[in-house]
């Protein structure tokens, strides 16, 4: 039996007129429109109260979960639009009449039709959609109050339930708990809401109103996954549900501040991986497989095609790039070798995890067919060096090409198709690095053989990089020091080959077991004969100190410990000590040399280095005392104490090989005296004449002199030259000239004076040279041109030289500044740039992680965006287009660093040939363990032992590298995360942007446009959620 039928009727006469009204109606089925005029002479005839017509009609609503007619919930639609009563009315007449207060428990849903509560629900939600909120304060109270009971005896129930274990899911509660929601939503996100921060009741009952949202969305929404789940507790971001401090501000956290910053659409330029290609090969390569293929695959993670396409791109225009600039031809050759030896096998790489419709031959001719992304022809055919440029080009394209063809990633029918012409390619055997060790195991000459190979072009020198690391580790683990002296005489020959093992490993893989052979010297006093033992120490020690040298390490950047013998002396290289420090076997073994050195015989000839001398010393305890040795002998020459001819006798005993890495320390510390303050420039004059000139024309003293020199040229070059400026002095002169070809033998990023003073005449200064580089490279990436535009005249020394130079909130004002002043459709572009150079690899210690070493030359930067992009109140006070762009390069730069910490972590096995297995080590965070003490001398030994002895483990790991399981997401993924995380997710977002003063032009557009939902099935596409003029939210 309907309820209507049976039940009581209300005791007012008024009420009880309407119930009469409200039952005959339904009976007769009459329309509300129907009713209206009766509607209207009831209600002028009684006056009944709102509250009390709500009840009445609410009355008629079916019993024990019958289904209730359709009519109830038109009189109610009706009556409500046309304020007969009010929405708290009905809400709360509702509430009265529902079982969640009646009967403690949620509706009975037996039948599968909507229940009364998500029909009423869903009514005054579409009429607050439509409408405006009450505007007295007492009817705006109501409201807020009866949706807030709603929100609390809701979930109440359902909590308690979930307690009890009794809550299942069930459609029709759902309905009720969405409609519910969507009820909130509507009203309380009304703009009309704004205008409630006046009353007193809200002050008092806001934290009320929130917390019970919060809860209502975390254990209903939540719960039941509802789409609507994190939409109130969006809301509660913005006023009026902000706390308000004293001074009657609202206080945003910093999640939503920075969420009012939109992002634009992320873009991968041309210029963006031709700057971070750049710096890997700027000064010692860093491109060793992990290291690039996390940051590829990072950067374009969908599209495996893009990334040989980019790479290949990128690899040719820094070479272009170095041709253009006129870098010495050493670093030419560097990034010829990368694009001709390394390119193919990383390529080899990528194209195991392409799909079978997508091949390696088809990208590499995307990227080299004429006419397409790589010209050959950068310079005007009539300019200068045009012709010189183009063959080098050409020359390195074929090689790359050949190399290819080793690899097995094209056929000699794409190389013709790709050069237009048919070519006769060379037969050349691809070397395996296992094959190769094992023969110079047995046969150490190999190895000589195979190290003039390493300047080759035709894809092997992986394998030969290798195969040198791998030997020479196998030599210091088995103390086979006479071959190991061999091998160093043949390296330190052509030190400058080691910028190409330097792209498959790093320094601490090769120098490590060097430097700690070299701690370990075991000096036998008892043996017969010195010399041969004193010749392999200063073989060993020359060639590590000169790759030391050339890439300016440190003993951290090797992974040696500081109290090691090498640590110590790099440390004290050119340091003299006092007589009156010395310790007392120190101030004799002193004695000893200046004896044995400078002690003649009744002719006046020096007598040479005796055994008695070398036994007393061990070869690091020489090499400690050679600047102290120095000094004592100036003096005493100075002092006429030790004649000249004597002093040049037994010097040229110093240019024997067993004693010429002396020559380091000496000359370093001549470098470093002060030839005005103690008036004996005379006497280093002539000691310099003898030293750079030695008498001898033995090839391996040759070699170790000049190794010599280039360690310790520049230094020395510019102490005489800046005696030479106060002092002219035609010998000095002739010095300098002499020391002119070996000059700037480093790979680093250091400046030089001449640059600097160079930069200073110019007027820009380096902040100036940074905006331009900028520009240009911002310029050069966005025109499209056919064929395409040779990069800028760009270096990235001068990048890093402002990092180190300049304070860090300057560079960042700086390149903020330059963004700015883009083109709003290059914005994308200028940040992606400007992510790149504040990313850039740079060299780190061992064992250290790329993204959080901050010591490195962009490290302060990287650390200052981090920090300024996330000092959200801070972030406040700033101009508005600054703080956007900050933000935005802080999210990029967030998003490509976290590619870089995840580097140790990921374990993917190398093909063995083209990279050595310590390398491997390090890569798969087993060589050094960050987490050691450093202080652990043995602990660092085992590690070291362990990665070598790994050898015959990971050698027969050939096997392609699963890049799916990498990183599963990209640098755009991870951006749009970043941004995404915590921001507010309503369809009204760009609304409240509006109101806090933050529109950002067509980026707001396009979020808003991605943002949105189908309208037609959102119930929200309509609602209003302007919040009106925030003047307390602003970045100007």
């Amino acid at each position: 039996m309907p309820r209507y039928l049976d039940m009581e009727p209300p005791k007012s006469v008024a009420a009880q007129t309407w119930h009469t009204l409200f039952k005959k109606a339904i009976l007769k089925r009459y329309r509300p429109e129907e009713l209206a005029k009766a509607f209207r002479e009831l209600q002028m005839r009684y006056r009944t109260r709102p509250g009390d017509i709500a009840t009445t009609l609410l009355g008629f609503r079916a019993a024990n979960g019958s289904p209730d007619d359709v009519l109830v919930f038109k009189y109610a639609e009706f009556l409500l639009k046309n304020d007969y009563f009010t929405a708290s009315d009905l809400l709360s007449a509702l509430l009265k009449s529902s079982n969640y207060v009646r009967s403690k428990t949620s509706p009975n849903t037996r039948f599968s039709m909507p229940t009364c509560e998500e029909r009423v629900f869903m009514i005054v939600t579409q009429f607050h959609i439509t409408s405006d909120l009450p505007s007295s304060a007492v009817a705006l109270q109501d409201l807020v109050f009866v949706i807030y009971r709603w929100l609390k005896v809701v979930g109440e129930d359902v909590v308690g339930k979930q307690l009890s274990g009794l809550q299942t899911m069930d459609a029709q509660l759902n309905g009720i708990y969405e409609a519910l929601a969507q009820l909130t939503l509507a009203t309380l996100g009304n703009k009309g809401m704004r205008k409630v921060t006046q009353y007193r009741w809200w002050k008092e009952r806001r934290a009320t109103v929130v917390n019970e949202m919060q809860n209502y969305d975390v254990n209903v929404l939540q719960w039941m996954n509802s789409q609507l789940a994190g939409r109130l507790r969006a809301l509660l971001n913005v006023p009026p549900y902000l706390e308000m401090d004293a001074d009657g501000k609202y206080k945003f956290s910093d999640e939503q501040i920075l969420a009012q910053v939109e992002e634009l659409p992320v873009v991968r330029s041309r210029a963006g991986i031709f700057v971070w290609l750049n710096a890997a090969l700027a000064a010692r390569p860093l491109t060793d497989d992990m290291t690039i293929l996390t940051y590829i695959q990072g950067r374009s993670s969908d599209n495996p095609q893009s990334i040989v396409v980019d790479l290949l791109v990128a690899a040719f225009d820094v070479l272009t790039n170095f041709m253009l600039t006129k870098e010495p031809r050493q670093n030419a050759k560097v990034v010829r070798s990368f694009i001709c030896n390394k390119l193919p096998v990383l390529i080899a790489i990528l194209a195991n995890n392409m799909q079978p419709a997508i091949s390696a031959d088809a990208c590499i001719q995307m990227a080299l067919m004429p006419g397409g992304m790589i010209s050959m022809d950068p310079l005007p055919p009539i300019s200068a060096g045009a012709t010189d440029v183009r063959d080098s080009l050409k020359t390195t394209r074929l090689e790359f090409l050949q190399a290819c063809v080793l690899h097995g990633l094209v056929n000699e029918q794409t190389v013709a198709l790709i050069l237009q012409e048919s070519v006769a390619l060379p037969r050349v055997i691809k070397l395996n690095k296992d094959n190769l060790v094992a023969q110079c195991a047995n046969n150490v000459s190999k190895l000589a053989e195979h190290i003039e190979e390493l300047a080759g072009m035709q894809g092997n020198v992986g394998a030969i990089a290798g195969c040198v690391v791998e030997t020479v580790n196998n030599m210091c683990m088995s103390k086979d020091t006479m071959s190991l002296k061999s091998v160093c005489d043949k390296l330190i020959r052509r030190i400058p080959y080691m910028d190409f093992v330097m792209q498959y490993t790093q320094p601490g893989m090769l120098l490590l077991p060097l430097c700690n052979l070299l701690n370990d010297w075991t000096h036998d006093q008892d043996q017969s004969e010195f010399t041969p033992a004193y010749e392999e120490f200063a073989s060993i020690l020359l060639f590590t100190l000169a790759v030391i040298y050339r890439y300016d390490l440190s003993f951290a950047d090797i992974g040696i410990l500081g109290d090691s013998f090498v640590a110590k002396l790099l440390e004290d290289m050119t340091v003299s000590k006092p007589p009156g420090e010395l310790q007392p076997e120190q101030a004799s073994q002193l004695t000893q040399w200046i004896e044995g050195l400078f002690a003649v015989d009744e002719h006046g000839d020096t007598s040479g280095i005796g055994d008695d001398v070398m036994r007393q010393c061990s070869p690091q305890s020489f090499y400690t005392l050679v600047p102290t040795l120095f000094e004592q002998s100036i003096l005493a020459c100075r002092s006429q104490v030790l004649s000249m001819n004597t002093f040049k006798s037994g010097l040229e005993l110093l240019l024997e090989p067993f004693l010429l890495p002396s020559l380091v320390m000496g000359l370093g510390w001549l470098a470093k005296h002060s030839w005005e303050d103690h008036n004996d420039a005379d006497v280093l004059i002539q000691v310099l004449e003898k030293l750079l000139k030695p008498s001898s024309n033995a090839p391996e003293t040759q070699a170790m002199h000049r190794a010599v020199l280039a360690v310790v040229a520049t230094p020395l070059y510019c102490s005489l030259e800046e005696y030479c400026r106060k002092q002219p002095n035609k010998k000095a002169n002739e010095l300098l000239e002499l020391l002119k070809p070996h000059l700037n033998q480093q790979r680093s990023l250091h400046s030089r004076q001449s640059e600097l003073d160079q930069w200073q005449q110019e007027g820009k200064g380096l902040q100036g040279r940074v905006q331009q580089a900028i520009r240009d490279l911002i310029t050069w990436s966005s025109t499209s041109t056919s064929p395409p535009n040779p990069p800028p005249h760009y270096t990235h020394r001068t990048f890093a030289i402002a990092c180190q130079l300049l304070d860090s909130q300057t560079l960042l004002d700086a390149i903020i500044a330059e963004v700015n002043k883009t083109e709003y459709n290059n914005v994308p572009i200028a940040l992606d740039v400007c992510t790149s150079l504040i990313c850039a690899p740079a060299p780190v210690p061992m064992g250290a992680q790329q993204a959080t070493h901050w010591t490195s030359p962009t490290g302060q930067l990287r650390s200052r965006v981090r920090i300024a992009s996330a000092d959200a109140q801070a972030i406040l006070d700033l101009a508005k287009s600054y703080a956007e762009t900050l933000v935005r390069l802080g999210r990029r730069v967030q998003a490509q660093m976290s590619f870089a910490a995840q580097m140790p972590a990921i374990a993917m096995p190398m093909p063995m040939q083209d990279q050595s297995t310590d390398q491997m080590m390090q890569d798969l965070g087993l060589a050094l363990d960050n987490n050691t003490n450093a202080s652990n001398v043995d602990a660092t030994m085992a590690t070291n032992a362990s990665a070598m002895a790994s050898n015959a483990e990971l050698s027969g790991m050939d096997q392609p590298i699963d890049l799916t399981n990498l990183n599963n997401a990209s640098a755009d993924e991870l951006a749009k995360l970043t941004v995404d995380g915590d921001a507010m997710n309503l369809d009204q977002n760009n609304q409240f942007l509006a109101d806090f003063g933050m529109g950002v032009g067509d980026a707001q557009n396009n979020a808003q446009n991605n943002a949105m939902t189908n309208q037609d099935d959102d119930i929200f596409a309509g609602l209003n959620m302007d919040m009106g003029e925030l003047d307390d939210f602003t970045f100007d």
